[in-house]
């Protein structure tokens, strides 16, 4: 598999992203810089990005939290396609709050 292949099917994700976080700016960031720190560890750039930014949106709005894992879930297994298959630990601290 393309280690870029995910890079499509994130945008894909794109419109629940934005829905989920409630900002269309932060989803855009969250998938850009994903994109742009995957080559140096896919983990490190989870923990480093879109953790926080889940984190944050889960604090914000613990109503919605499920719909947020939901999407956070569906974009690391998206991001983490063609590589080793390890969630990151903030990942894990995330999914369970």
């Amino acid at each position: 598999m393309d280690p870029n292949a995910w890079k499509a099917k994130a945008l894909n994700l794109r419109a629940d992203l934005a829905r989920v976080l409630r900002d269309k700016g932060t989803a855009d960031r969250v998938l850009t810089q994903l994109r742009d720190r995957a080559p140096s560890g896919r983990a490190a750039a989870w923990d480093a990005v879109a953790a926080p930014v889940f984190e944050q949106a889960i604090k914000r709005r613990p109503g919605r939290a499920r719909a947020v894992r939901l999407v956070m879930g569906r974009l690391w297994d998206v991001f983490n396609s063609g590589a080793a298959a390890e969630a990151p630990g903030r990942m894990q601290e995330v999914m369970g709050q």
